[in-house]
């Protein structure tokens, strides 16, 4: 749905010339240059900027190509069709997410290793990073949690 609207995808082969033409713009040498120059949070305008040039290219409203581009996975009709959709798109190809074990109400497992939190020293250079176990450090920023704040895992993805 888009602003309350039913969702109509364009024909199949349609899409994967967007998806197709969204991973050419994507990997380009003026792209990568705008991800370089930029900070973290550049990165959504940029993207908003590269689908806005696909959805100019095929004649469609900005909001609408984004959404499709989006969400183009979940217009497959079969197994076909899905594998064609992640080979055109850059982010769907690279995906390494997967459905973990845990579920709602599951006990959380014990891990086998300290999970860290990678992050830049304050006045640290670009390429410093360091290594911080979350733990103790979610119990700095909330020193009087009785009991602790809840751990949450997630994964995320980069291009």
């Amino acid at each position: 749905m888009l602003n309350g609207l039913v969702l109509i995808p364009p024909p199949m082969h349609q899409l994967l010339a967007m998806l197709r033409r969204e991973d050419e713009l994507r990997r380009s040498d003026e792209t990568l240059a705008l991800f370089k120059q930029g900070d973290i949070n550049d990165y959504n305008v940029i993207i908003d900027a590269l689908q806005a040039q696909v959805a100019r290219e095929f004649g469609m409203e900005a909001a609408l190509c984004a959404t499709l581009l989006r969400t183009a996975d979940r217009f497959a009709r079969s197994d076909t069709e899905l594998a064609q959709i992640v080979a055109a798109s850059l982010y769907r190809r690279h995906n390494r997410c997967f459905d973990g074990t845990v579920h709602v109400g599951d006990t959380a497992p014990i891990l086998r290793r300290p999970l860290h939190l990678v992050r830049r020293p304050s006045g640290g250079a670009e390429e410093e990073l360091e290594l911080v176990p979350l733990f103790p450090y979610m119990l700095q920023q909330q020193p009087h949690a009785d009991p602790p704040p809840p751990l949450v895992l997630f994964a995320g993805s980069y291009s």
